[in-house]
């Protein structure tokens, strides 16, 4: 008699991978069953009978309006995985003097995909509001800390990366005259935030590398336009820079290997 084992696994694994689909379709914005359906290519009923079982299991919630929303489930996990990645507990105490030296707001974030991921934040002593948030994601080419963390990647693939994301619309360059800067930042090892996303904001950002030379993340501080000119902008670069690379030398990084 054939066992029917193996098919049961097929199924499992579909529906498991299903079920992670949809979650990764909440955080990037979903908010309505159709919604996850059209973007899982799902039936509404097996979009359905998912969101169910995530909702009970409290990896998904209803939001406002009866929106869905991550749930509590994927919170712990967040900080479960944030307690275990030694680049943010490595990272804090020199987030804190940057904070004090410069009195702006201090990001760190690591790169997922297309997006930055922000694993700390410290706010700004100044009467300014950056809209940041740990766990937020923001799209790397459009972002100071997204291109920082993107220095090393090699020229086709971020024409590619910049033609896929809609680098136009994100950025208001064409993907030439973003590929020059790109370079021009990769040469001086910082990337800045030009309000690319946000007119006003301005921020100074340089990669962290680990002994392997690899960016794991990367760090910035950030303001408004008006507490940031320029001249500043410039002031702060070798501070970042210097910043960073004593990250990374606490993460092994042994401050002259580049990644071949």
């Amino acid at each position: 008699m054939k066992s029917n084992e193996p098919q049961k696994q097929t199924n499992a694994s579909q529906t498991l991978v299903r079920g992670l689909e949809i979650i990764d379709t909440i955080l990037d914005g979903a908010r309505t069953i159709p919604d996850i359906a059209a973007r899982c290519e799902l039936t509404y009923s097996t979009a359905h009978r998912l969101v169910s079982v995530l909702l009970q299991r409290g990896y998904l919630r209803h939001a406002a309006d009866n929106e869905l929303g991550p749930g509590p489930k994927l919170v712990q996990i967040g900080f479960a995985a944030q307690r275990s990645f030694d680049v943010v507990s490595i990272a804090r105490p020199h987030l804190r003097k940057l904070a004090r030296e410069t009195a702006d707001t201090i990001h760190l974030a690591t790169r997922r995909g297309a997006n930055v991921l922000y694993l700390d934040k410290i706010e700004s002593q100044r009467p300014v509001e950056i809209r940041s948030w740990i766990g937020g994601q923001r799209p790397a080419i459009a972002t100071g800390v997204g291109m920082a963390s993107l220095i090393d990647m090699p020229t086709d693939e971020l024409r590619e990366l910049f033609k896929r994301e809609n680098g136009r619309k994100l950025t208001g360059m064409d993907v030439d005259a973003w590929l020059k800067q790109m370079a021009e930042y990769s040469k001086q090892q910082i990337a800045f935030d030009l309000g690319e996303s946000e007119p006003a904001i301005r921020c100074v950002a340089a990669p962290i590398r680990d002994v392997t030379s690899a960016i794991v993340a990367a760090i910035s501080v950030t303001s408004t336009v008006d507490y940031m000119p320029a001249e500043r902008m410039r002031k702060l670069m070798p501070i970042v820079l210097a910043l960073a690379t004593a990250i990374g030398r606490d993460l092994g990084y042994d401050g002259t290997k580049r990644p071949g």
